[in-house]
Protein backbone atom coordinates (compact mmCIF):
# COMPACT_ATOMS: atom_id res chain seq x y z
CA UNK A 1 0.00 0.00 0.00
CA UNK A 2 2.98 2.13 0.79
CA UNK A 3 4.90 1.53 -2.10
CA UNK A 4 8.75 1.82 -2.42
CA UNK A 5 11.06 -1.05 -1.89
CA UNK A 6 10.79 -4.61 -1.47
CA UNK A 7 13.46 -4.99 0.36
CA UNK A 8 14.96 -2.16 1.68
CA UNK A 9 14.41 1.20 3.25
CA UNK A 10 12.03 3.91 1.26
CA UNK A 11 9.56 6.04 0.65
CA UNK A 12 6.50 5.55 -0.93
CA UNK A 13 8.53 7.25 -4.43
CA UNK A 14 11.12 5.09 -3.86
CA UNK A 15 13.00 7.59 -1.41
CA UNK A 16 16.20 6.56 0.18
CA UNK A 17 16.98 7.31 3.56
CA UNK A 18 13.22 7.42 4.66
CA UNK A 19 13.15 5.69 8.18
CA UNK A 20 9.88 3.33 8.16
CA UNK A 21 8.80 4.92 11.86
CA UNK A 22 7.69 7.78 9.47
CA UNK A 23 4.97 5.84 7.78
CA UNK A 24 4.24 3.77 10.48
CA UNK A 25 4.52 5.62 13.80
CA UNK A 26 2.43 3.18 15.80
CA UNK A 27 5.46 0.74 15.69
CA UNK A 28 7.50 3.02 17.93
CA UNK A 29 5.37 1.57 20.77
CA UNK A 30 6.47 -2.14 20.26
CA UNK A 31 10.16 -0.94 19.31
CA UNK A 32 9.97 0.29 23.12
CA UNK A 33 7.89 -2.30 24.44
CA UNK A 34 9.82 -3.33 27.97
CA UNK A 35 10.05 -7.13 27.12
CA UNK A 36 12.31 -5.93 23.86
CA UNK A 37 14.05 -3.77 25.87
CA UNK A 38 14.62 -5.63 28.82
CA UNK A 39 16.97 -8.24 26.61
CA UNK A 40 18.02 -5.39 25.06
CA UNK A 41 19.63 -3.50 27.90
CA UNK A 42 20.73 -6.73 29.83
CA UNK A 43 22.66 -7.79 26.94
CA UNK A 44 24.07 -4.03 25.85
CA UNK A 45 23.38 -1.31 28.01
CA UNK A 46 21.17 0.08 30.24
CA UNK A 47 21.45 3.14 28.17
CA UNK A 48 20.60 1.87 24.53
CA UNK A 49 19.40 3.10 21.13
CA UNK A 50 18.21 2.24 17.85
CA UNK A 51 20.57 2.14 14.65
CA UNK A 52 18.57 1.30 12.13
CA UNK A 53 14.99 0.54 10.71
CA UNK A 54 14.00 -1.17 7.31
CA UNK A 55 10.89 -2.85 5.55
CA UNK A 56 12.20 -6.31 4.58
CA UNK A 57 9.67 -8.16 2.14
CA UNK A 58 10.72 -11.42 0.62
CA UNK A 59 9.03 -11.81 -2.78
CA UNK A 60 6.51 -14.57 -3.46
CA UNK A 61 7.41 -17.11 -5.55
CA UNK A 62 11.13 -17.86 -4.99
CA UNK A 63 11.89 -21.73 -5.45
CA UNK A 64 15.67 -20.75 -5.06
CA UNK A 65 15.89 -22.92 -1.96
CA UNK A 66 19.80 -23.54 -1.69
CA UNK A 67 20.61 -19.98 -1.92
CA UNK A 68 22.21 -18.54 1.12
CA UNK A 69 23.77 -14.91 1.76
CA UNK A 70 25.36 -15.58 5.08
CA UNK A 71 26.17 -12.35 6.68
CA UNK A 72 26.68 -10.83 10.12
CA UNK A 73 24.77 -7.15 10.71
CA UNK A 74 26.47 -3.52 12.14
CA UNK A 75 28.52 -2.63 13.24
CA UNK A 76 30.23 -6.16 12.25
CA UNK A 77 29.15 -5.66 8.68
CA UNK A 78 32.62 -6.39 6.49
CA UNK A 79 30.45 -5.47 3.42
CA UNK A 80 30.21 -2.10 4.81
CA UNK A 81 31.48 0.62 2.41
CA UNK A 82 31.61 3.31 4.24
CA UNK A 83 33.74 1.71 7.09
CA UNK A 84 31.27 3.21 9.25
CA UNK A 85 30.28 -0.23 10.79
CA UNK A 86 32.80 -2.61 10.44
CA UNK A 87 34.61 -3.81 13.34
CA UNK A 88 37.33 -5.69 12.84
CA UNK A 89 38.01 -10.13 12.90
CA UNK A 90 38.10 -11.45 14.93
CA UNK A 91 35.16 -9.76 16.73
CA UNK A 92 35.61 -8.85 20.00
CA UNK A 93 33.76 -11.03 23.12
CA UNK A 94 31.09 -8.63 23.75
CA UNK A 95 27.46 -8.15 22.45
CA UNK A 96 27.63 -4.51 20.36
CA UNK A 97 24.52 -4.82 18.41
CA UNK A 98 21.44 -7.03 18.04
CA UNK A 99 19.28 -6.97 15.45
CA UNK A 100 15.51 -7.89 16.02
CA UNK A 101 13.22 -8.70 13.44
CA UNK A 102 9.52 -8.42 14.06
CA UNK A 103 7.87 -11.51 12.20
CA UNK A 104 4.44 -9.79 10.51
CA UNK A 105 4.05 -12.70 8.27
CA UNK A 106 4.82 -16.50 9.08
CA UNK A 107 8.01 -17.87 8.92
CA UNK A 108 8.61 -20.95 8.32
CA UNK A 109 10.03 -23.34 5.42
CA UNK A 110 7.23 -23.24 2.73
CA UNK A 111 7.86 -18.70 3.64
CA UNK A 112 11.22 -18.18 4.07
CA UNK A 113 12.18 -18.14 7.47
CA UNK A 114 15.81 -16.84 8.30
CA UNK A 115 18.48 -18.73 8.03
CA UNK A 116 20.91 -18.75 11.71
CA UNK A 117 24.11 -20.87 12.56
CA UNK A 118 24.25 -20.78 16.08
CA UNK A 119 27.29 -19.52 17.86
CA UNK A 120 28.85 -18.40 14.76
CA UNK A 121 29.98 -15.53 16.51
CA UNK A 122 32.60 -17.91 17.91
CA UNK A 123 34.00 -18.59 15.03
CA UNK A 124 37.04 -16.57 13.96
CA UNK A 125 36.16 -16.81 9.98
CA UNK A 126 33.52 -14.68 8.33
CA UNK A 127 31.46 -16.16 5.00
CA UNK A 128 31.86 -12.41 3.71
CA UNK A 129 36.07 -11.81 4.25
CA UNK A 130 36.17 -12.11 0.58
CA UNK A 131 34.46 -8.87 0.38
CA UNK A 132 36.85 -6.60 2.79
CA UNK A 133 39.27 -4.87 0.59
CA UNK A 134 41.26 -4.52 3.68
CA UNK A 135 42.11 -8.22 3.27
CA UNK A 136 44.68 -9.48 1.31
CA UNK A 137 43.48 -12.54 -0.59
CA UNK A 138 45.39 -14.98 1.22
CA UNK A 139 42.99 -13.99 4.25
CA UNK A 140 39.76 -15.04 2.57
CA UNK A 141 38.17 -17.73 4.79
CA UNK A 142 37.13 -20.67 3.19
CA UNK A 143 33.10 -20.03 3.26
CA UNK A 144 30.96 -20.50 0.94
CA UNK A 145 28.33 -17.63 1.46
CA UNK A 146 26.16 -18.66 -1.30
CA UNK A 147 25.26 -22.25 -0.03
CA UNK A 148 24.37 -24.18 3.56
CA UNK A 149 26.70 -23.94 6.04
CA UNK A 150 26.86 -27.47 9.19
CA UNK A 151 24.46 -26.74 12.14
CA UNK A 152 22.43 -23.79 10.07
CA UNK A 153 18.57 -23.67 11.16
CA UNK A 154 15.43 -21.86 9.78
CA UNK A 155 13.72 -19.69 11.87
CA UNK A 156 9.92 -20.93 11.83
CA UNK A 157 7.07 -18.73 14.12
CA UNK A 158 3.64 -17.41 13.90
CA UNK A 159 2.89 -13.44 12.86
CA UNK A 160 3.26 -11.34 15.61
CA UNK A 161 6.69 -13.33 16.90
CA UNK A 162 9.69 -11.52 17.45
CA UNK A 163 13.49 -12.66 17.13
CA UNK A 164 16.79 -11.08 18.97
CA UNK A 165 20.32 -12.20 17.46
CA UNK A 166 23.39 -10.83 17.99
CA UNK A 167 24.76 -8.75 15.03
CA UNK A 168 28.10 -11.27 15.15
CA UNK A 169 25.91 -14.03 14.40
CA UNK A 170 25.87 -15.50 10.95
CA UNK A 171 22.48 -15.10 9.02
CA UNK A 172 20.81 -15.20 5.74
CA UNK A 173 17.50 -14.08 4.23
CA UNK A 174 15.75 -17.62 2.67
CA UNK A 175 14.01 -17.85 -0.50
CA UNK A 176 9.93 -17.67 -0.21
CA UNK A 177 8.20 -20.28 -2.23
CA UNK A 178 4.98 -20.00 -1.18
CA UNK A 179 2.47 -17.00 -3.23
CA UNK A 180 2.63 -14.31 -0.84
CA UNK A 181 4.88 -12.01 0.34
CA UNK A 182 6.70 -12.62 3.79
CA UNK A 183 7.35 -9.19 5.45
CA UNK A 184 9.48 -8.61 8.14
CA UNK A 185 10.52 -5.38 10.05
CA UNK A 186 14.23 -4.93 11.32
CA UNK A 187 15.11 -2.83 14.14
CA UNK A 188 18.79 -2.35 15.31
CA UNK A 189 19.55 -2.17 18.98
CA UNK A 190 23.17 -0.68 20.12
CA UNK A 191 24.48 0.45 23.03
CA UNK A 192 24.73 4.15 23.44
CA UNK A 193 27.98 4.81 22.87
CA UNK A 194 28.25 3.20 19.26
CA UNK A 195 28.56 6.02 16.64
CA UNK A 196 26.33 5.55 14.10
CA UNK A 197 27.61 7.74 11.60
CA UNK A 198 26.45 5.99 8.73
CA UNK A 199 27.38 8.22 5.81
CA UNK A 200 24.29 10.10 4.99
CA UNK A 201 22.98 6.57 4.55
CA UNK A 202 20.49 5.77 7.31
CA UNK A 203 19.13 9.25 8.76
Amino acid sequence: AWGGSWGFQSGPNDERGTNLVAYVPSLAAHFADERVLGVAQAMLDPHIRIAQTEFKTRRPNDQDLDRRAYHTDFPHDLTDREQAGRVRMPFPNVTMGLTVLWILSPYSPETGGTWIVPRSHLDLRNPRSHLDPRNPPELHDDVDPTRSIAGEIQLSGPAGSVVMIDSRIWHSGAANPSPDPRVTVLTRYVPWWLSLEFGGRNR
